[in-house]
């Protein structure tokens, strides 16, 4: 059993904690391609414990920005998506899907008050319908690549996104998911109409592991 300080480093996915660090150091799916239209309003989507506002812009590029503008602290989830940035509803200031200011218009001509000013973001690629963001260091260079499922390699038509929320933490459902010994013991029920699949499973009590290393980690599966 894990004591109460480790099971709370295992489960915290914030800004600075242990796991919230590692798993920003990988690319994450946040989001279906699909759902973002160009111009259309932003939305909300949270991230390892962080609030982001989502949007696409009006050339197709997909913007991950803070959700309060860095100005007076207005909500952006009201901001107007328009000519290629989010505006804010307050005083105008409008950002790009990298972050940067590109419009202040209480601002004199001269002004270069825009050059010091950014919006936090992160940067997102889209693959197969499938929004990703990277939310580790800012280097460029030292980004990883995308991960190469096999889900995200084949062409756009042969894949069908799907998403789902768990009301869970993110080790409940990993451990749900690798979990191949309960498999028989909780879902091995056969009720009528059950398949033949099911009938096997619930005299077979004892899988067969195996473990694969991948470029990304590992692979896990149970056969019975």
């Amino acid at each position: 059993m894990l004591s109460h300080e480790d099971n709370e480093t295992l489960v915290r996915v914030g800004p600075g904690t242990t796991m919230g660090g590692l798993m920003r150091n990988y690319w994450l799916p946040i989001f279906a391609s699909a759902d973002l239209e160009k111009n259309a309003q932003p939305q909300t989507v949270k991230i390892l414990d962080e609030t982001m506002i989502i949007f696409r812009d009006s050339e197709g590029s997909v913007g991950l920005v803070d959700p309060v503008c860095p100005h007076r602290g207005a909500p952006m989830i009201y901001g107007r998506n328009e000519d290629c940035g989010l505006r804010c509803v307050y005083h105008g200031w409008k950002f790009n899907t990298k972050g940067d200011v590109v419009d202040m218009p209480a601002e004199p001509v001269r002004s270069r008050l825009k050059e010091k000013v950014k919006i936090k973001s992160y940067p997102c690629v889209e693959r197969n319908g499938v929004v990703w963001t990277y939310m580790g260091p800012e280097d460029a260079n030292n980004r990883p690549p995308l991960p190469n499922f096999e889900w995200n390699m084949v062409p756009d038509e042969n894949v069908v996104i799907t998403f789902r929320v768990q009301e869970c933490n993110w080790l409940q459902a990993l451990e749900g998911e690798i979990d191949s010994a309960h498999a028989a013991i909780l879902h091995g029920r056969i009720d009528d109409g059950g398949s033949i699949n099911q009938w096997v499973q619930a005299r077979d009590l004892r899988p067969t592991f195996e473990c694969i290393r991948q470029d990304f980690g590992m692979s896990i599966a149970a056969r019975r």
